[in-house]
């Protein structure tokens, strides 16, 4: 079973997804400036805490850009813990 908790503060966003009750890898999103409004903000990621993966970029990306929209782009605080790290299980999360 996959657990997900998002929690909003006054600076961030942290949204919690795991697999095994634990925080896991812990990545930094951040949304990019949108020039005069317009379009999607980039999201950069970095890995604060776990292993630096590529896959653990593109899932990170795919997983918040929803919130990151809804929240009016705060950055957000990830912690990923999954058994399965493929986009067929990102996309299903989605």
């Amino acid at each position: 079973a996959t657990q997900v908790v998002c929690s909003a503060f006054s600076n961030h966003i942290l949204v919690l997804v795991t697999q095994y009750g634990k925080m896991g890898t812990i990545i930094s999103v951040t949304p990019g400036l949108v020039s005069a409004g317009i379009g999607k903000p980039s999201l950069t990621t970095k890995v604060l805490l776990g292993p630096d993966e590529p896959l653990i970029h593109v899932c990170a990306k795919n997983l918040v850009t929803f919130v990151s929209q809804e929240s009016k782009n705060k950055p957000i605080l990830l912690a990923l813990a999954l058994k399965d790290k493929n986009m067929d299980c990102i996309n299903t999360l989605k």
